[in-house]
């Protein structure tokens, strides 16, 4: 855990710019999303930490951000991480799956129904990458930058 979060540390100062009803070191909601499969995900894992991204497929930087993260997770070794991809259902699955899969990129896909999910954290810009602990707290957060972005997850 202490890997993922690091990469993140730097975000801290960057308040309020990725979600804007829960800061740092609170409870995130404890909800359950269905998948694209229809199996229920929930985005606290009492075994590991989660790492989620907020992204929209027919965005251009959503999806140079999942071609990365997917180069990325070849050389990455990090057990005790699980990655979950955060859509909303305004979005065709079908699309979803196409962007998903040719990234490469290896993470389970939740569909956030009547973005509630989305409003309850206060989504600011996509895509946004926060972390969860075992615990139910959000950790870090990472909004999208188009310089360097990618760089702070190399640095894991």
């Amino acid at each position: 855990m202490t890997s993922v979060v690091a990469w993140v540390s730097s975000a801290l100062m960057l308040v309020g710019l990725v979600f804007a009803n829960v800061e740092v070191g609170s409870v995130v909601p404890r909800v359950t999303l269905k998948g694209t499969d229809e199996v229920a995900c929930s985005l606290v894992d009492a075994q590991r930490v989660t790492a989620f991204l907020f992204f929209d497929p027919e965005q251009e930087h959503s999806r140079e951000v999942l071609q990365a993260l997917g180069r990325l997770q070849k050389g990455m070794s990090e057990p005790g991480v699980r990655w979950i991809g955060i859509v909303s259902d305004r979005v065709p699955e079908d699309v979803t799956a196409e962007v998903v899969d040719s990234a490469g990129v290896d993470l389970s896909i939740v569909v956030d129904r009547g973005d509630a999910l989305y409003g309850a954290l206060g989504v600011r810009l996509f895509p946004s990458i926060g972390i969860v602990d075992t615990e139910g707290l959000l950790r870090a957060y990472l909004p999208f930058t188009k310089v360097s972005y990618m760089g702070s997850v190399r640095r894991t």
